[in-house]
This record gives C-alpha cells, sequence and structure tokens, in this order.
C-alpha cells in the first residue's frame, strides 16, 4: 500500500476569510452541503465558494459534485480544532469499522485549505509501506509513529493554500500556539462522502475542540 503526502494545487488562493467575514456572525460551519447552495446558507461565504468552484474546474472537475465541510473555530492556547492523532479521511466503512483495504485506486482526491495556525499536519512525503495495510486508525497512527525512525516525518501545510490529499493521505491537527480565529475548509466529491444522513439545512451547529489533559486547566 502506498501513503501519499498532500500536493499544493496550481491555483491562487486571493481569498482572505478573516479579514473579509465577520466570523462572530456565522453559524459553526457547515457539513456536506453541496457547493452551489453554500450562498443560501452563509451567504458572506460566497466569494470564497466561487473561489473553491474556479479551483476545481482548473484541476478539470464538475463543481455541482462536490461537498464543502466547513468549519469555524475561535480557539484558544492549546486547543486543537480537530481528530490530534494521524488518521485518513473518507475511508470506507463495513458495520462502523474502518476499511483501509476497500479504498480503490484512481478515486478523486479531496482538497483542503485553512485560513491560519494551527494548519494541519501531513506525511512528509509518500510511502510505500509494500504489505502493510492498516487495520484502523489507530494502527496506521503506531505505523507512522513507528516509522519516524526510518524518516518518515510530519510537516505542515502553509495556510491560505489549496492542497489536495486522498483515502491514503495520513495526517493530524496541530495545537494553537495563541488565541485566534481558524477556518477549515474540505472539498469531497460525493461519490466517495460516506452513506449516512445529512441535515437539510446543512448547517454545522458545533464545533468541538480537543484538549491536552495533561496541560489543561482553568
Amino acid at each position: 500500500m502506498k501513503l501519499n503526502t498532500y500536493r499544493k494545487v496550481d491555483f491562487t488562493s486571493d481569498i482572505n476569510i478573516l479579514d473579509d467575514v465577520t466570523l462572530s456572525n456565522q453559524y459553526c460551519g457547515l457539513f456536506r452541503c453541496p457547493l452551489h447552495k453554500v450562498g443560501t446558507v452563509m451567504e458572506d461565504f460566497t466569494p470564497f465558494m466561487i473561489e473553491a468552484m474556479d479551483m476545481l474546474k482548473s484541476e478539470g472537475h464538475n463543481p455541482c459534485e462536490w461537498e464543502v465541510d466547513l468549519k469555524i473555530h475561535m480557539l484558544m492556547e492549546g486547543q486543537i480544532p480537530a481528530i490530534p492523532n494521524i488518521h485518513c479521511d473518507n475511508v470506507p466503512r463495513v458495520g462502523g469499522k474502518t476499511r483501509y483495504d476497500l479504498i480503490e485506486e484512481n478515486v478523486r482526491p479531496m482538497y483542503l485549505w485553512v485560513s491560519d495556525e494551527p494548519t494541519t499536519e501531513f506525511i512528509c512525503r509518500d510511502w510505500n509501506t509494500r504489505d502493510y495495510t492498516p487495520s484502523s486508525h489507530g494502527d496506521l497512527a503506531d505505523y507512522v509513529k513507528l516509522k519516524s525512525k526510518d524518516g518518515l516525518r510530519m510537516q505542515k501545510i502553509p495556510p491560505k493554500t489549496w492542497v489536495k490529499m486522498n483515502q491514503k493521505t495520513p495526517h493530524r491537527a496541530t495545537v494553537a500556539t495563541k488565541a485566534g480565529w481558524r477556518v477549515f475548509c474540505r472539498l469531497t466529491h460525493n461519490s466517495i462522502t460516506p452513506v449516512r444522513p445529512v441535515d437539510s439545512s446543512y448547517i454545522r451547529r458545533h464545533c468541538q475542540v480537543y484538549l491536552d489533559c495533561n496541560k489543561f486547566s482553568w
């Protein structure tokens, strides 16, 4: 199995969400919202979604086939805005169990954009696992940590930059080192999104954060 690092998209992002949108007036984000419907739910994000559509077109995709996950966080120092352990997104599941062995070759990628630190951290290069296939996210995390001694390091993506990944791109969230707003956007083709109910409003009602229980204090 071949694990992949991220790839920068040859597309310049001209959006500065932190300056252009009053984030305190927004919902917590969107959950699996069709791209063309974003403007009707979160109007202030219309220019950003127009850019996202242009980016997809530059990659040869039809934006009408894509969904967006959007998360807006007001982070404090020491908080982690997403899963802090190594995993891959949209891995097939059977009976609730993650099945890395069912990932198909040549599926459409996912696209990611993060407004500011803390940005997402990925493995630094492609890595051939040979005959190894993870049995779970935890198994994959243990494998990447084990291989760090062989040069499999992690690196952050740059902010305000479109990058692409797939179902075999290990990554994890990183910790905030200062207080501030953070916007996370992921575009996923509807052929690989999980089969599960989606609220017709597409509004994300909460955005959780993770804490280091050994360091957290009131």
